[in-house]
């Protein structure tokens, strides 16, 4: 997992698992089935339906499977994705945000029945939520500093760092991440190869390599796929004024020495404004008619950010929910303004 590390944390989550949780000895959980879970149990077809599959005659032993608990493992290997439904990824702290069609909530306000995003980037529903017991939970941190709350319980899908795109993913518990060392395989292709693991001992982080650096990583979602937004400033150029742009001076104002950008710029502006050169070379002014008001002025206005210093700007909430051409395009022109392009691996950075 990318960069993780862990810090004690307390919390009640609002999502429930098909199975019990496991806690500490001295913790004891009730297990909370839903009721979809407990249909799939009793009706065959049912659970077919779940998984996406037509009835055969291998289904059976899947069901068979999840009847008795023998290995949700085998299940997620064999039978897709669709067995989330049956062995939910586990507890999550009640005030993690949560994308929807309509913005972020928190997980706490998400109910049976409710819209939110899918890691495909599309809209799925909510089939059930149950509340869960106070448990021992740990903040798990990712290298790009975001971070979320979990329980030991808690299913990650991971594969170790440095595997290419065919790289198998698993998926695991926090508890078997932070718990379980790798330590080799038994076996080969002909009788299937088995990994082997052991309990880590007292100062080590297993979820760590010998180097220090991160062992796992995890999937990346997809850009969630808002639809088009009627936005008051062309996104591209809102992004160059957050870049590089002064919105304190008197008059619309940016600077960059650069003919493709200015050339986009003069593009996305209003018929009856124009961009003019204005003291130093790279000095750009934003300008309308005379003793008229400038409406790019008026719409920062709006947005609260004219006025606004280097230290005080920032991207406006209906951006961040505009469609994924929208949102790039107000990177593209973040980036343009202050953006960069380091190390052989093309690293980007901004600011």
């Amino acid at each position: 997992m990318a960069g993780v590390s862990i810090a004690m944390a307390r919390r009640r989550s609002a999502l429930k698992a098909a199975q019990s949780i496991k806690a500490e000895p001295e913790v004891t959980v009730e297990e909370v089935v839903p009721a979809y879970v407990l249909k799939a149990r009793e009706n065959f077809g049912y659970f077919c339906e779940l998984m996406g599959k037509p009835p055969a005659r291998h289904m059976k032993e899947w069901h068979k499977a999840f009847l008795t608990g023998e290995s949700n493992e085998h299940l997620n290997d064999i039978a897709g994705p669709n067995t989330c439904l049956l062995s939910p990824r586990g507890p999550l702290d009640s005030e993690t945000p949560v994308a929807t069609p309509f913005g972020w909530r928190r997980l706490a306000e998400i109910r049976a029945g409710d819209r939110v995003m899918a890691d495909d980037g599309t809209p799925t529903t909510v089939l059930a939520t149950v509340d869960y017991p106070s448990t021992p939970c740990w903040e798990v941190e990712f290298s790009d500093g975001t971070s979320l709350i979990c329980d030991d319980s808690h299913r990650w899908d991971v594969r170790r760092m440095g595997c290419d795109d065919k790289g198998v993913w698993r998926t695991v518990t926090l508890e078997e991440i932070r718990t379980l060392v790798p330590n080799g395989t038994r076996g080969n292709w002909r009788t299937g190869v088995e990994r082997l693991r052991r309990r880590a001992t007292e100062g080590e982080r297993p979820w760590l390599d010998s180097r220090g650096y991160a062992r796992y990583q995890v999937p990346i979602a997809a850009p969630v796929q808002y639809p088009e937004q009627g936005l008051p400033l062309d996104p591209y150029l809102l992004g160059v004024l957050l870049g590089d742009g002064a919105l304190s001076t008197g008059s619309v104002r940016f600077h960059k020495d650069d003919p493709d950008l200015t050339e986009r710029v003069r593009s996305v502006l209003p018929p009856e404004l124009e961009l003019s050169p204005v003291g130093k070379p790279g000095d750009w002014r934003i300008k309308g008619a005379k003793g008229r008001s400038n409406p790019v002025t008026e719409k920062l206005r709006d947005l609260g950010l004219w006025g606004a210093r280097s230290h005080e700007k920032f991207i406006p909430a209906l951006y961040l929910c505009a469609s994924i051409s929208q949102r790039l395009a107000l990177l593209q022109g973040l980036l343009d303004t202050d953006g960069t392009c380091k190390g052989a691996r093309g690293g980007v950075s901004f600011g």
